[in-house]
């Protein structure tokens, strides 16, 4: 079995129910309600198992009230990022260091940024990233992350897995697929 050792920096992981992600009867529609400063979003995603509210990060200069809903297994780690801008008409920039807050000291991964380009997801404009870098053991990990903004509102799902584990592959494409936000 293939581990995927990552040093993550919150709660949350440890499940293994994503595993079990050929068994068409073990996915979901996960909703996901974070209030804005404008009004109540909603992000919807499929996934084979659950994700648990991990805390957050600290306000910083752009971005407040930042919520983190988490997956961690043993071959795919999942998480959402919801936070409010501080000033609307202000964005952040989409960055590797951005995607990347759920590890604790990132610089010993290696990530390097391999492709970035806009996606139109069921609707939604978003900034997706591929990030290639390595875990805790010097394994290859490959790091698929989209960012957008929902008024004042801004979103992250990346998924981090290691690249020759094809069903998480087939996972990660099949969820960010159902990503949609109302």
């Amino acid at each position: 079995m293939v581990m995927l050792t990552l040093a993550v920096a919150a709660s949350g992981c440890g499940h293994n129910e994503y595993d079990a992600a050929a068994e068409e009867d073990s996915w979901h529609v996960i909703t996901i309600t974070s209030p804005q400063d404008d009004g109540e979003k909603k992000l919807f995603i499929e996934l084979p198992g659950d994700l648990e509210q991990s805390g957050g990060f600290e306000d910083d200069a752009t971005v407040k009230d930042h919520d983190v809903y988490r997956h961690c297994g043993s071959r795919i780690m999942v998480a959402v990022h919801h936070g409010n801008m501080i000033n609307p008409r202000n964005r952040v920039k989409f960055t590797v260091s951005r995607f990347m807050q759920d590890f604790d000291n990132m610089e010993i991964m290696q990530p390097v940024l391999k492709k970035e380009e806009k996606r139109i997801i069921n609707g939604q404009e978003m900034t997706y990233m591929e990030i290639s870098m390595k875990d805790k053991a010097g394994h290859p990990v490959i790091g698929e992350c989209l960012g957008t903004y929902t008024g004042s509102g801004l979103w992250m799902v990346v998924f981090f897995y290691r690249p020759e584990v094809k069903e998480m592959r087939e996972l990660k494409e099949r969820a960010m697929a159902s990503i949609r936000i109302e």
